[in-house]
């Protein structure tokens, strides 16, 4: 009597013939999948679901967030400087972000802003911004040098983009090397303060006498 194959063995038996004898089968809902995994993203609720979720993946997220960040500081900047209002600038750099995530908190940080708080208020509650990068907005808002800080935000996470790991030895050396890597971005901070403290020239804020640079740390009195 012939012994029965385990039964893992079994199914990858049936698995090999089925894609043998029905590749075409296979192909087809391939197609079929890819149409109509298309038209779902391109709706409000499958764009925001897929935007979710790439925020969500290691690594990506990282790289995602500043592209954002980077976009945010380069179009927010130059509509800006070009005289457009902070609501009508926050509205259009929101669609160029390429993601309905972020998107939707530029749209809550118009909405504290049109409450009469200072944009760098809103910022420094979202998720996806750096503490770094609302402070530096804060320090902009008492300088009046708001489109320069953010040129110099632009650039610098624009460098963090272009450094990013694009290979998975890349991304298995950082998991590997995380408390060095997160030691590394504190350095970073710090080195991207102090590069915003010498454009500023190191100049107290306001009539308070408080100094960004001064005291090592960045943000509002």
């Amino acid at each position: 009597e012939d012994a029965s194959l385990p039964l893992i063995t079994t199914v990858m038996l049936g698995i090999s013939d089925f894609i043998k004898g029905k590749w075409y089968v296979i192909i087809a809902l391939l197609l079929i999948g890819t149409v109509l995994f298309r038209r779902w993203h391109k709706t409000p609720e499958g764009r925001s679901k897929v935007d979710k979720a790439l925020l969500k993946m290691p690594v990506i997220k990282t790289i995602i967030a500043k592209v954002a960040i980077a976009r945010f500081a380069r179009i927010f900047s130059s509509l800006m400087a070009a005289g457009v209002s902070v609501l009508e600038a926050l509205e259009v750099t929101g669609k160029a972000l390429g993601n309905t995530v972020i998107q939707d908190e530029l749209a809550v940080a118009a909405k504290a802003v049109k409450n009469g708080k200072q944009l760098s208020e809103p910022i420094s509650q979202s998720k996806y911004f750096p503490p770094i990068v609302s402070q530096m907005m804060a320090v902009g808002e008492e300088t009046g040098q708001t489109e320069t800080i953010l040129v110099k935000v632009a650039e610098f996470y624009e460098e963090e983009v272009d450094a990013a790991p694009t290979h998975s030895e890349d991304v298995n050396d950082i998991r590997a090397q995380g408390p060095r890597l997160r030691l590394l971005q504190v350095r970073s901070a710090s080195g991207f303060r102090g590069r915003c403290c010498r454009w500023l020239g190191g100049r107290r804020l306001g009539g308070s006498g408080w100094n960004p640079c001064g005291s090592g740390r960045i943000g509002r009195p």
